[in-house]
This record gives C-alpha cells, sequence and structure tokens, in this order.
C-alpha cells in the first residue's frame, strides 16, 4: 500500500529485496475490498501501513469476513497510532502481530519499535530502540531526562544520514556531534519505554499553556462513534490560539423519530 518514494515504503521494498522476500502490490484504498480480497487471495504473511491505513480499513470494511490465517504481522510507522486504534486492530486480528514502528527519513528510517507481546503492558508506547541504535530524550539544554519528563527524541547509529544534500546550515540545526534531533517531543517510563509527547513545531500555545494537540485527538479517538480525528490551533486575539478538532464520524444509522 506503501508508495516507494516513501522513506517508510522505500524501507519495507529494499527489506524485502534483501532476504528474497516477495511483495504484492495495491496501490489505492479507494475500494478497500479489493485490498482485503489481495491479501487473502495471495496468502499474504504481512502487511504495512499508516495510521490512517488501518483507521479506513477497520472503518470501512470487516476484516473478519476474509480468509486471512496467513497473516502473521502488521507493522505500523509514519505517525503515531492512537492506543484505541492500536485495541481496535489487536482485537480485530488476535492471531497477528502488530508491530507498532517510529522513525524518520534521517535514520533510513526506523528508530525504534514496540515488541507485540508488551502491546498492552505499554499500551500508547513507540517502544525501545531498534538494534545498533542508541535513543536518548534530552532538555533544551541537553540533559538526558528523567522518566516522566518531556524533552526531545535524539538518535545515534549507523543508520543516521550524513547530512542533506549540499544544505549544510540545514544539517547543522539537526546532526550534533553525530547525533539527530528529531525534534519529536517524548517521555520515557521507568523501563525505558518512550511515549510521544508530540512535535515541538505542532505545540499549540494557548494562554501560558503549550498543549500537545496528539494527546486530545487520543481522547477524542476513544469514543466509540469517531473515526478519526485532528486537532489543530487557531488564531485568537485573548489567547494567541484555541484549539479547534475536526472529526471524522463513523457512519451512524440515524434513529426514527416517533
Amino acid at each position: 500500500m506503501l508508495p516507494f518514494y516513501y522513506s517508510y515504503g522505500n524501507s519495507i521494498l529494499h527489506t524485502h529485496l534483501a532476504v528474497g522476500g516477495s511483495l504484492v502490490l495495491e496501490n489505492s484504498l479507494a475500494y478497500p475490498h479489493r485490498v482485503m480480497e489481495k491479501m487473502a487471495n495471495e496468502a499474504v504473511t504481512g502487511f504495512s501501513g499508516v495510521p490512517s491505513t488501518f483507521a479506513l480499513l477497520l472503518g470501512r470494511v470487516n476484516i473478519k469476513d476474509y480468509g486471512l490465517s496467513n497473516l502473521r504481522y502488521i507493522t505500523q510507522a509514519g505517525g503515531a497510532m492512537a492506543p484505541a486504534l492500536a485495541d481496535k486492530l489487536s482485537s480485530t486480528l488476535p492471531d497477528t502481530e502488530l508491530f507498532i514502528m517510529y522513525g524518520q527519513t534521517e535514520a533510513g528510517a526506523r528508530l525504534t519499535y514496540l515488541p507485540p507481546k508488551m502491546l498492552k503492558e505499554k499500551r500508547g508506547s513507540i517502544g525501545i530502540a531498534i538494534p545498533n541504535t542508541t535513543i536518548e530524550v534530552r532538555s533544551k539544554e541537553g540533559k538526558v531526562t528523567e522518566p516522566g519528563e518531556t524533552g526531545e527524541i535524539c538518535a545515534f547509529g549507523k543508520n543516521i544520514m550524513q547530512g542533506y544534500w549540499k544544505d549544510s546550515e540545514k544539517t547543522g540545526e539537526i546532526i550534533k556531534n553525530g547525533w539527530l534531533y528529531t525534534g519529536d517531543l517524548a517521555h520515557t517510563d521507568v523501563d525505558g519505554y518512550l511515549y510521544i509527547d508530540g512535535r515541538s513545531s505542532d505545540m499549540i500555545k494557548s494562554g501560558a499553556n503549550r498543549i500537545s494537540p496528539k494527546e486530545i485527538e487520543e481522547v477524542i479517538q476513544e469514543i466509540d462513534q469517531v473515526l478519526e480525528v485532528a486537532v489543530v490551533g487557531c488564531p485568537d486575539d485573548m489567547l494567541g490560539e484555541v484549539i479547534k478538532a475536526y472529526v471524522v464520524l463513523k457512519k451512524i444509522t440515524a434513529s426514527k423519530k416517533g
């Protein structure tokens, strides 16, 4: 489902080629049932998507109607998946492992993963660093934060890019002493598992408060009638910004009036 010009899709292509795997191509979600039919007919063993991919499939088709006994695992990246969506996906496909992942194009392209067995225990987490990669959450002063304290995700490893092509100034802004400063805000728990708090550029500044739209989206996503939600900051003369939520509802049958 993922385009190959996109780092997530590109990494799926290359890793499968490297191990002699096969890819079944279906580049459109316009007709979700066709995606499910092809997965069943081709005995697909793995499926990769972004959160909206799974929200659309869960909202438009009954996944349990299709023969997916060969589907061993699902991988998710390309944005934070709401815990409620992960819960629904896991309950719909109880025999399929779900890998929650986090990464960046500049990291070629994966940084962390949540082992499927930890999905319930570490609900909402993006997991731990992938092998041969070091992850730290750092404060603005560059110090490693304490568990529960929000800071910026920084990464070090051979997977980190050398820099942006012919743009040393931009490279210097995010690569410091070999460390990639991702711009993503997160905190760790006492076991070292990472939890995304938002992206520094996306934080809503309302009055004297810095508000994470992701936290509000996850709460709204818990409502059964909600299919998708996006929270943004809107200009306000008094507070600077106010919170606005755009919500897509699931198809609900209208009740008959007496």
